[in-house]
């Protein structure tokens, strides 16, 4: 059907809202992976690398010593990776929704992604033989793409396998394609890969998932059995024998040997030396769900989803060992920004990202602790993490790259949050109330003072001789730590709601209070606080920071900008729609740094009457009023006041671009264009809602576009 592209936004000028989705904020960064569903092994150089698929993210491990893989590069895919092949210099990589894209990886510390083509299916799988490359495309079937040019893959030829293509390969002049529960395994002609023709199918008794081709056997993922069939007549296939693996699933099968390696709830070998009689030899378990695999040497690299990357060492097959994991990524609870580094709380482990450029933050090292982390707070070298149950743990960050713990210590009651000064740690600990442990020797912290508080004690700031304390039901309550070995409550104030995060700056207090928002309190005499206003919020403020003139909650459906710097009348000025997981907030030099659960790091900036500089906006930061933007059908008219570098650009509602319409020196003046719905690949986009962004003279509009197809 031919694209219609729609009026959603007919004008739109800073300082007023596009739609309900925002006001005054721009999405400038994104940083989120997931389950492990694909693995590849490469040998560049001289040097052992792991390609890895992390949901959506491609990963580059150098795995010279198998037993300490090490990062060294990343890509965001923005879609699941659920196959990788590679051949020679390029990685093929089957990407679910966005089909096939290809990276060439003769740098793996540079990866660059070159091409890329949209199949009509989700791409399972993926195998390369000569020019082409070969994709279980789901309900598509088989999809043939000529990728003699990486940089322009072309599809020359389908067959339709009528089932769920999950698993090819290709041996000689056959496809084999695993077709799940209704069909099979099925064999295809490819000697003619424009005209493929199907030759025979074999129905098996379960779910057929993945196959491998050696010799002239296939070896067929079966649910829970290991099929093994002679097709060295391609139209007369039959079974030779099978392996029934009880733990769970097969998903994935490789060969190596006598030997055949399976993704079934971790590995199991299989010895396949007697075809007709094939018998487990052995197993390891995995933590989560086994996807994929591939056998290196004395090694298997096994893609267990939220387990991460397991590396098992299988030299004597019947006795695997696990050497190594590698963890990805689940959820982003909790951030801290400390000069170029965020570090960030991803379930039980301490994330290090840098951020130099925030438009594209990177994973440069992580570190499992025993526990949740539920609060961070960096100081010189360490990173102090409230860890749940398990405590304060002290965590050396010297070397960001490969942090270590360097003590402990466990405290009574579960460890939230945690604020460091003079040498020591005051922890948020639930209902064990306020903390004190000394860090004078970081490597043996010891309690030297505590203080019971009426109600939960979830967050903590502290400013000159007071402790902050957010302490739930029992509201704000100000702790006098003058003496650390003697802390004194001084004085409280009642919540509204139910206080769940502090944040003090000069003379006020700004807390979030759950349903009704932000609340601001004087505290210019600790002893006799007083609330001075309220700004409800429409979600839910579960966290905040405060930074020049602005406040920012993180509302669990959106990021809220308050404006206060009049504390008596607070101001909304800006927000952006997120889901219902922003669930902790960071500022640093206008950047919005957002944990946003398992949508991951999201990072922002305001803009205009929400714009992050501190201190008053002058004139001159609001010349973007002259910077103009109309969208209308699929044409877009602007203008620009003055001549300088000018890009309109096209992004969707993750912030990713989509198309470079403009880009370059423009004349002050009046333009129109149209756009075609079309990626700068030409790939044509699907259906939903786009952004039409403006940038010239260090200023920038939004407009909103929808395409129906």
């Amino acid at each position: 059907m031919k694209s219609k592209l729609f009026l959603a936004a007919a004008l739109c000028f800073a300082g007023q809202a596009l739609a309900q989705d925002s006001l005054n904020v721009r999405t400038v960064g994104y940083w989120h992976y997931g389950p492990c569903w694909a693995v590849a092994r490469v040998n560049i150089g001289g040097k052992h690398y792991a390609i890895m698929g992390a949901d959506s993210g491609l990963w580059v491990l150098n795995v010279e010593n198998p037993s300490t893989p090490l990062k060294i590069a990343e890509k965001n895919i923005f879609e699941q990776i659920h196959g990788i092949t590679i051949d020679g210099v390029f990685a093929y990589l089957a990407c679910g929704g966005s089909g096939l894209h290809i990276f060439e990886i003769s740098d793996p510390t540079n990866i660059v992604k070159i091409g890329q083509y949209d199949t009509p299916g989700y791409a399972e799988d993926i195998v390369v033989s000569g020019d082409y490359a070969y994709i279980a495309d789901n309900t598509y079937g088989l999809c043939i793409v000529d990728i003699s040019n990486p940089a322009n893959p072309i599809e020359v030829g389908h067959y339709n396998t009528t089932g769920y293509a999950k698993g090819v390969d290709v041996s000689g002049n056959y496809a084999y394609i695993a077709d799940g529960y209704e069909n099979g395994l099925i064999v295809i002609d490819i000697s003619i890969p424009s005209a493929p023709v199907f030759v025979s199918n074999y129905n098996i008794p379960m779910d057929a998932r993945d196959v491998v081709i050696s010799g002239q056997l296939a070896y067929i993922a079966d649910y829970n059995n290991l099929l093994i069939a002679d097709v060295s007549i391609p139209n007369n296939i039959h079974e030779t024998g099978r392996c029934y693996l009880s733990a769970g699933a097969c998903e994935s099968v490789k060969i190596s040997g006598n030997y055949a390696y399976v993704a079934n709830g971790g590995l199991k070998v299989v010895d396949i030396s007697d075809s007709s009689n094939p018998q487990e030899v052995g197993s390891c378990i995995a933590p989560d769900f086994a996807n994929d695999i591939v056998v290196d040497s004395d090694n298997v690299y096994l893609a267990d989803c939220n387990g991460g990357l397991r590396i098992i060492n299988v030299n004597v097959p019947a006795n695997p060992v696990e050497v190594c994991s590698y963890l990805t990524p689940k959820y982003v609870w909790n951030i801290t920004i400390d000069g170029n580094y965020a570090y960030i709380s991803d379930s039980r482990i301490l994330r290090v990202l840098n951020i130099a450029n925030p438009e594209l933050p990177t994973e440069v090292g992580f570190y499992a602790t025993p526990d949740y982390i539920n609060g961070l707070n960096v100081l010189g070298s360490y990173a102090f993490v409230t860890n749940d149950y398990s405590g304060l743990r002290i965590i050396n960050i010297a070397d960001p790259m490969r942090p270590s713990e360097l003590s402990s210590y466990d405290t009574p009651g579960r460890a939230w949050d945690v604020v460091c000064s003079n040498n020591c740690a005051y922890v948020a600990d639930e209902t064990a109330g306020l903390r004190i442990i000394s860090i004078i020797d970081p490597s043996n912290p010891i309690e030297i003072g505590n203080i019971d508080t009426p109600g939960t004690a979830w967050n903590i700031d502290l400013l000159g001789n007071y402790v902050y304390l957010a302490d739930g039901t029992a509201g704000l309550r100000i702790i006098d730590i003058s003496e650390p070995t003697s802390p004194v409550e001084v004085s409280f104030c009642s919540t509204l709601d139910y206080t769940l995060a502090v944040e003090v700056l000069g003379n006020y207090a700004f807390t979030a209070e759950g349903d009704s928002g932000l609340r601001i309190i004087d505290i210019s005499e600790p002893t006799s606080p007083k609330q001075i206003s309220i700004c409800d919020t429409p979600g839910y403020a579960e966290a905040l920071a405060v930074w020049g003139k602005y406040a920012y909650i993180a509302d669990i459906n959106s990021i809220r900008i308050i404006d206060i710097s009049d504390p008596i009348k607070p101001v909304e000025v800006g927000f952006y729609t997120t889901d219902n997981n922003a669930i902790n907030i960071a500022v640093k030099d206008g950047y919005i740094f957002l944990a946003n659960k398992n949508n991951g790091l999201r990072i922002f900036q305001g803009y205009g009457p929400a714009g992050v500089t501190d201190g008053q906006i002058t004139n001159a930061e609001f010349r973007i009023q002259n910077l103009r933007l109309r969208v209308y059908g699929n044409t877009i008219e602007y203008s620009i006041p003055q001549s300088g570098t000018a890009s309109l650009k096209v992004y969707n509602l993750l912030g990713q671009e989509v198309c470079g319409l403009v880009r370059g020196n423009k004349t002050a003046g009046s333009y129109k264009i149209n756009w075609d719905g079309r990626e700068d690949s030409g790939r044509r986009v699907s259906s939903g809602v786009y952004l039409v962004r403006l940038e010239a003279n260090g200023q920038a509009v939004t407009g909103k576009m929808l395409v129906l197809r």
